[in-house]
């Protein structure tokens, strides 16, 4: 996947990041169901706001790492893959749950730091699961 053309690794990317949404969505649904809207209160954001955030962040982090797919042949790029696909949830967040009238310093480190630990964590993952399906799909196609 990672050799594809781009617009072949954008619409993949696109797909991944609604499938993540979707997920998403689902779960806090199923919270919603559950415990009602407390735990949405509690941390100062509304369904409706947690929803678009999903319905958002999914499609356009999705499309970033497919933009940059070819970057996550080795652990280094990939971790900085997921840095990059991690900026844009982060400001999402914090943006969703501190409700601020206008961004600060603080805001800034703390969607770095969100970015960084997280993202560079996912960018590992990912890679690792990519490279595990590409494998499986080659021993499967020798065994033929």
């Amino acid at each position: 996947m990672t050799d594809t053309r781009f617009g072949t690794r954008v619409l993949w990317g696109l797909r991944w990041g609604l499938y993540y949404a979707a997920v998403l969505a689902a779960w806090i649904t199923l919270i919603r169901l559950l415990r009602g809207t407390e735990p949405l209160e509690r941390q100062g954001v509304t369904f409706v706001e947690v929803l678009v955030l999903y319905a958002l962040g999914g499609p356009i982090t999705g499309a970033l790492v497919g933009i940059l797919l070819p970057f996550t042949k080795s652990g280094m790029g990939a971790a900085l893959v997921g840095i990059v696909a991690a900026i844009p949830v982060s400001v999402a967040t914090i943006w969703t749950v501190a409700d601020i009238p206008t961004w600060t310093r603080f805001h800034t480190f703390a969607t770095i730091g969100m970015a960084v630990f997280g993202g560079a964590m996912c960018g590992f993952m990912f890679r690792a699961w990519l490279s595990g399906r590409t494998l499986h799909k080659q021993v499967d196609r020798s065994h033929r």
